[in-house]
């Protein structure tokens, strides 16, 4: 009797080791159910920083002159969008002409270095051509989807060459938001 009892103990064991190994196999193929597929939005946006470095933004009628002053500003902004997560940043300078400092990137230390180097020395010319700057970041932008991309002007509002309506209007036919 002490031999059935042990024998039949020896047989459920087997039986609990190879149950347990089959379903340790059936959990590793990951078995999925169901095909509901769900488009989940992109988590940041591309954004281009277009700033003004004409010699009009050297006046010092704000705390230091009205370009550190708007330095200051997208600093914070880049504060606030390091801790979303997820964005990708640009750098397009201008005075009489816009020249792009950063391309899109996600390296906010490289974008930060380019902003504070950023000064009417940069632009070859004087002036203030803010319809080009704009046009720069339609171009900086290529071929990306226009939902998820924006272009925040940083500006005193002096405008030499004309065209920021048209330029405006260009980045709205591309569905860029100014």
């Amino acid at each position: 009797m002490l031999f059935r009892s042990s024998r039949w103990r020896q047989v459920g064991r087997a039986a609990l080791v190879v149950g347990a190994s089959g379903l340790l196999a059936f959990a590793a193929m990951q078995p999925q159910w169901g095909t509901d597929y769900e488009d989940l939005p992109s988590r940041g946006r591309d954004i281009f920083i277009v700033l003004d470095v004409s010699r009009s933004m050297l006046a010092e009628d704000m705390d230091g002159s009205r370009l550190n002053a708007a330095k200051a500003a997208v600093r914070d902004l880049i504060e606030t969008l390091r801790d979303e997560g997820g964005y990708r940043l640009g750098l397009v300078v201008f005075a009489g002409r816009a020249s792009l400092q950063s391309p899109l990137t996600r390296d906010y230390a490289f974008f930060l270095n380019r902003l504070e180097m950023a000064g009417p020395d940069v632009v070859d010319r004087r002036g203030s051509a803010l319809g080009d700057a704009v046009r720069k970041t339609l171009y900086g932008f290529g071929a990306l989807e226009a939902a998820y991309t924006d272009s925040i002007v940083v500006s005193d509002g002096e405008e030499h060459a004309g065209g920021i309506a048209g330029a405006a209007r260009d980045a709205a036919g591309e569905g860029v938001g100014v």
